[in-house]
């Protein structure tokens, strides 16, 4: 509307500012690129129209651009340009170019210069009452003092910003400082009275619609009271989030939040919340993101249609201006002189620019289809980055469940060779000590990658109901409970029946009395001992080499997977097994032995990884890892790896 007014009175300064005011909200839609090009229009129109102080605003609205897309040295380069061609103007006009300054240092982390520039930017907005000024510099200045442990200088300075705010009635900035509030009270300790600026901030909040400000406050309100112990009130604030970052339609948040949700459910031991939120979490990483990107889509269209109009306007009214002059240059050459070669030369510039014409017509046109081009490669290059943003971070997630560090230790020595075909994986391992007791399962779910991870999850959520909660300590009861499970949740008919599921080993092992249980679902469990020692009676084949007194014992699983059969699910067997000092358990999926490679392509296969195993035996456990993971990478070379590989080997002392 303004710019079209200013086009209307023919108010140069009036497009100018437009323009910037174009580009300033465009900022704060975060779309930096189309922000930065009003500026880039803007700053010709200043230019031509010999505006020095919208000049200098151009300048200082190119630096918050900057600012926005964490370019800091490009900040800081164009702040200080700023302010040098304001110093032929005022004080005034190097306010805001100084203000910014104070916030690029400060993200920077240097915090001397940031309140140097801020100091400086806050006197000045005093002087001349510019309260929204004000109020940005005197938030980095309370800033500062807080990212530099001084909370009760911070707190003092976030009392006099949150008066103002109040004063002047910006509620968006009074929720921001109690916000900020909250967050020092919580690092001075005082978490009571941090809850309450916090419940203060989310009020202000919830009534201006600000659902993404919202949804983080509740998120910080669901932290607090986690840390207090209060879990359903954590659980309540919780869910408030997730509401908020629904209405937001914000996906990081809301995967943020969800996770938050998870892992406050499983604190409550609701393993079924706990398991649900977390995959929730990941799909709003993943599948959700296809919502998004169809609203950013149609976003883009509505941005660079509305741009191209004003784009199209602006150049028809330069395009009018060039051709006023050019008629009256036409005219005075004719009224000079009616000389044949004057007519002449004047033809021939005619031509010229009709040649020229076409020749700048071809040249947008080009330009036109590769900024096209363009477009498209990086549409294609950032849906491509979110969808791996999304399964990297899927992977934090189930590497967090996985890598339970003080659950493994308790076994002694032990190593765990795991690398997953794709980011995520269908492979998992999975411990638990109570008592004398420690129980451990390797599994190898159907598929691998996203599919896998997902089953993987399924496998984790029931081991920890079965185990934990049930206290079963039963290792084919602990298969046949998690089976059900599986049955039960995915709730398949017809031909996936058959297909979805999960191939286990797990032991039960009584570090006390030495004696083991073992269940497995086709997947084996091999134990390396002395040659001199007692075998199991269970033991199916026995593998040993020339050069050492260790043989490989295996025995056999039940030939089923934990998972549909054929409609006839028969129970699963226990082996008891009595473990002597020295002896190594060894549990495996199928991906270390069907990994192709050699010099011919083929399998490794188990024979010789079983040989292998024997003949490392006399080094340490770490070196057996290095050992694995080197005759892997040496067998595989420049071949694709072809399924996700876990291999998991404990000593007994």
């Amino acid at each position: 509307m303004a710019l079209s007014i200013s086009e209307k009175v023919e108010s140069t300064e009036g497009r100018g500012r437009s323009y910037l005011g174009l580009s300033s909200s465009k900022v704060y839609q975060n779309q930096n690129d189309s922000a930065l090009f009003y500026v880039n229009v803007a700053k010709p129109i200043a230019a031509k129209g010999k505006l020095p102080r919208l000049v200098v605003g151009c300048i200082d609205q190119e630096a918050i651009v900057y600012a926005f897309d964490e370019q800091y040295d490009k900040c800081t380069k164009t702040c200080f340009e700023a302010i040098k061609k304001a110093k032929n103007i005022d004080k005034k006009a190097t306010m805001r170019s100084t203000a910014t300054l104070g916030f690029a240092f400060m993200k920077l982390q240097d915090f001397d210069r940031s309140n140097e520039y801020s100091q400086t930017a806050y006197n000045l907005a005093i002087s001349h009452k510019d309260t929204g000024l004000v109020l940005s510099t005197l938030n980095v200045l309370s800033l500062n003092k807080k990212n530099t442990n001084q909370l009760e200088e911070a707190m003092e300075l976030f009392e006099e910003s949150l008066q103002l705010s109040r004063e002047s009635g910006n509620i968006l900035r009074e929720s921001q400082t109690l916000f900020n509030m909250y967050n020092v009270l919580s690092k001075l300790g005082d978490k009571k009275k941090s809850v309450e600026y916090l419940n203060k901030s989310i009020e202000l909040s919830k009534g201006n619609d600000t659902y993404t400000g919202t949804a983080i406050n509740f998120h910080a309100l669901a932290f607090s009271y986690w840390e207090l112990g209060q879990l359903n009130k954590a659980a309540v604030a919780a869910d408030s989030a997730i509401e908020y970052a629904i209405l937001s339609n914000n996906f990081e948040v809301l995967s943020a939040t969800c996770s938050n949700r998870g892992n406050i459910a499983g604190e409550q031991k609701d393993y079924y919340t706990a398991w649900a939120c977390m995959t929730a979490a990941f799909t709003y990483q993943d599948s959700m993101n296809i919502t998004q990107l169809n609203d950013f889509a149609d976003q883009a269209e509505t941005d660079f249609k509305e741009e191209a109009r004003l784009i199209q306007d602006s150049l028809k009214n330069e395009q009018q201006e060039l051709e006023l002059e050019n008629k009256d240059k036409i005219n005075k050459e004719r009224l000079a002189s009616r000389d044949r070669l004057i007519w002449i030369f004047v033809g021939a510039i005619v031509l010229f620019l009709i040649a020229g014409y076409f020749i700048l017509k071809s040249n947008r046109l080009i330009k036109s289809q590769n900024a096209l081009v363009n477009s498209q490669k990086e549409e294609i290059q950032l849906q491509h980055s979110e969808i791996r943003d999304s399964i990297d971070y899927a992977q934090r997630i189930q590497a967090a469940m996985i890598n339970k560090r003080s659950e493994w230790d308790k076994l002694g020595s032990h190593f765990i060779f795991f690398r997953p075909k794709d980011v995520v994986s269908g492979d998992f391992y999975w411990a638990h000590n109570k008592g004398d007791l420690s129980i451990w399962v390797v599994a190898d779910c159907t598929g691998h990658g996203v599919p896998g991870a997902f089953m993987s999850m399924l496998g984790f959520g029931f081991l920890n109901e079965i185990v934990i909660e049930r206290d079963c300590s039963d290792a084919a009861e602990t298969l046949n409970l998690l089976r059900s499970k599986i049955i039960a949740a995915l709730g398949e008919k017809g031909e996936n029946q058959a297909r979805d599921g999960m191939d286990v080993s797990i032991c039960v092992w009584n570090r006390k009395t030495n004696e083991m249980q073992y269940a497995g679902a086709n997947n084996p469990l091999w134990i390396i001992r002395h040659k001199s020692s007692e075998a199991p009676t269970s033991v199916k084949r026995i593998t040993t080499t020339e050069n050492s007194a260790l043989q490989l014992l295996e025995i056999e699983p039940d030939k089923m997977p934990v998972g549909f059969v054929d409609g006839n699910n028969k129970p699963f067997t226990n082996k008891t097994i009595q473990l002597f000092s020295g002896d190594t358990i060894v549990q495996l999926t199928d991906g270390y032995a069907d990994q192709f490679g050699g010099p011919n392509g083929k399998k490794l296969k188990y024979a010789p990884m079983k040989r292998a195993l024997i003949e490392m035996q006399s080094l340490q456990f770490d070196q057996q890892y290095e050992v694995l993971a080197q005759n892997f990478s040496n067998w595989r070379g420049d071949l694709e790896q072809v399924d996700d590989v876990c291999v998991v080997a404990v000593k007994v002392s």
